[in-house]
């Protein structure tokens, strides 16, 4: 980049007055086109350390500045100096408009004073920004703030200076009244007068009257007494003007000779410490506790050969520490000096809150499993920025896509890549967050699952800024998942193909989950008719109220029911028996959850059991028939049974019942 450019030191200025305009002092010329890289523009500020920023201008027209504080700041983000030293500086404007906002741009007709007022009403992060010196026909230059302070800072020298020399004046005027005063006699009365303060300019019109040198000289005299009178009350006017501009200044102003001893200080000083200002006079710099870097600085300022000088001081106020920009500048041939101090608590509090920010920001970032990222939504997605666990999650350093190396489009699966585009597109559209897996192929070959959420920043117009997300890698979760899901399968299968029932229910009597096998036993035709149709396991399908009451007696004492057999209603009305297999299901705390198990259909194990049951009794009833004639026959058999027959032979039964 050549650019020439002039800059020219204030102290080449000697004639500045009260109220010298912004155009008497020296300004800089340097502008370069918006498409001037930065890092073009970082050799020109490391070869110029004066240069306070430049102005920008697109297509010959002034667009902007940009200044060394804020250009450097921006260098000092994370892998700032990656994005913007080979990048044209409207990129820089892309990513942080405010870099050209807020521009301060003054008429070249302003007096100095007045620019400094306009210039320290600027916000903290504006307020040591360079001024733009409108100096008409689209002509703009840049002045430096210090620059305008030290300018400042002479006319209030060139005020002390004029004060100092008029009252030198009136003294040499007065010595010689007093000595002509003592050669006349005459006018010794008045010359008493005057020195009393009783003079009146009547009191000599008398003699003034006359057309002698007596006459001529009481003349003389009453205009001198008037003169006196008119310059004291300049002097007083001016001395009211000085003070007023001093104490009007939002900062702390103080004016000490070469020996460090205060001579004056303004009020915005005095009050800041809760002290008179003639508390400060005669008094030597350093006498207050707190003010010692201010003492320092002072003395080696004094004792140094420079005219100027600036410096960030730390304060203890009141029991307060406070930060404050200090300018000096030396007058009366060095034998004096004046300093300026701004605080800038707020802006320097800011920037420590900013820093502990960044510190807190990189450790979170730090901590993640995941990878945190930026992309700035420009037509090619630039990757602003990436941390450094995405080397863990992909196999590439976080340097290789932030370089373009490899894009991370390029990571993403053929098969994904698609799907991927079409969400992100869909989430900057509707403004809502995008969440998405997708896969994507390592180094090494090897398929990995990612998850990424994310969404857009969008400017106060609704323009997409940026895509903020973080991506973590869930290949282990998808292979769990992906076991789950054929475990699933593999019991959905088992349960759907069992030959026996299998259920779930509650522990209030209603099915939610039956399989097909269970709902034929049951009578039903599908297992969603099952559960739809019985709300009341109990009255429903027990027929036998005690055996409902058994089971859950051994669900809520042993938690299992084995080989648990009762008589059930089918669909139909029907009775049939059920073996029944069931547990109970609990949480981690003991809780009770539903009863699951199996059910087989037992009627016809139970009607063979009948069957032999009745054969069982019927061959009892055969046995104790035969039995019984065995029985008779060995009685009939028996000698005392052959005896009784044959009397009862012998009866006459008639005649026996008779």
């Amino acid at each position: 980049m050549s650019q020439e450019y002039f800059l020219t030191s204030l102290q080449s200025t000697q004639n500045l007055q009260l109220y010298s305009p912004l155009q008497e002092l020296g300004t800089i010329d340097f502008q370069v086109d918006e498409n001037c890289t930065g890092g073009q523009l970082l050799q020109e500020f490391q070869s110029n350390p004066l240069l306070p920023g430049v102005i920008l201008t697109r297509q010959g027209l002034f667009c902007g500045i940009i200044s060394r504080v804020k250009f450097i700041a921006m260098l000092s983000r994370p892998f700032g100096r990656e994005l913007f030293l080979h990048r044209p500086l409207s990129s820089l404007l892309v990513v942080d408009p405010a870099i050209t906002e807020n521009v301060t741009i003054l008429p070249a007709h302003m007096p100095i004073f007045e620019a400094v007022r306009v210039c320290l009403q600027r916000s903290a992060e504006c307020l040591y920004e360079p001024i733009v010196v409108d100096l008409g026909q689209s002509t703009y230059q840049l002045l430096a703030l210090h620059d305008l302070l030290v300018a400042q800072t002479q006319i209030y020298q060139f005020a002390l200076v004029t004060i100092e020399e008029r009252n030198t004046a009136i003294t040499a005027q007065n010595e010689q009244m007093r000595q002509y005063i003592q050669q006349v006699e005459t006018m010794t009365a008045a010359a008493v007068a005057v020195e009393n303060n009783t003079f009146q300019p009547g009191d000599l019109q008398e003699v003034a009257s006359r057309g002698d040198e007596l006459g001529r000289l009481a003349r003389v005299f009453q205009e001198m007494v008037r003169t006196v009178k008119i310059r004291e009350q300049q002097l007083a006017e001016a001395k009211e003007q000085l003070e007023a501009i001093l104490n009007a200044v939002p900062g702390s102003i103080s004016w000490v000779d070469s020996g460090g001893i205060y001579m004056g200080v303004n009020r915005h000083l005095s009050e800041s410490w809760n002290l008179p200002q003639d508390a400060f006079i005669g008094k030597e710099v350093g006498f207050l506790k707190g003010n010692t870097q201010f003492a320092d600085f002072t003395r080696e300022f004094l004792s140094s050969s420079d005219q100027s000088a600036s410096q960030v001081l730390e304060m203890h106020i009141g029991g307060t520490l406070k930060y404050y920009l200090v300018a000096s500048q030396k007058y009366l041939q060095g034998n004096a000096a004046v300093s300026v101090g701004f605080d800038i608590t707020d802006r320097k509090q800011a920037e420590l809150a900013l820093i502990q920010s960044e510190e807190r920001f990189r450790s979170l970032v730090s901590n993640l499993t995941g990878a945190v990222y930026r992309y700035h939504c420009q037509p090619n997605w630039t990757l602003e920025y990436i941390s450094d666990a995405i080397e863990l999650i992909s196999g590439y350093a976080a340097t290789d896509l932030i370089e373009h190396q490899v894009t991370y489009t390029h990571l993403i699966h053929p098969e994904d890549r698609d799907l991927v585009e079409v969400i992100i597109n869909h989430g900057i559209v509707t403004q809502e967050p995008y969440i998405l897996d997708y896969r994507i192929v390592h180094p090494d070959g090897s398929i990995r699952w990612v998850y990424e959420q994310g969404q857009a920043v969008f400017d106060s117009e609704g323009n997409p800024l940026y895509l903020d997300g973080v991506i973590f890698d869930v290949t282990e979760r998808k292979q769990a998942e992906e076991a789950l899901r054929i475990a699933e399968e593999n019991y959905r299968s088992i349960f759907e193909n069992a030959l026996e029932g299998i259920f779930q229910s509650s522990p209030t009597g209603q099915y939610f989950n039956v399989n097909p096998a269970m709902a034929k036993l049951y009578g039903y035709d599908s297992p969603s008719e099952m559960i739809s149709s019985i709300t009341n396991i109990d009255e429903q399908l027990y027929v036998d109220a005690e055996q409902r009451i058994e089971f859950r007696h051994l669900m809520e004492i042993q938690g299992t029911a084995k080989d648990f057999e009762y008589r059930c209603y089918r669909k139909d009305g029907s009775i049939t028996w059920v073996q029944v297999d069931a547990r109970a299901v609990r949480d981690s705390h003991g809780n009770l959850l539903y009863y699951e198990g199996l059910v087989q259909d037992i009627s016809d194990r139970k009607q063979r059991e009948e069957a032999l049951q009745r054969q069982l009794e019927e061959l009892k009833i055969e046995i104790d028939q035969k039995k019984r004639e065995q029985d008779v026959a060995l009685l009939t058999q028996d000698s005392f049974f052959q005896e009784l027959q044959a009397e009862i032979a012998q009866v006459n039964l008639d005649e026996f019942w008779s």
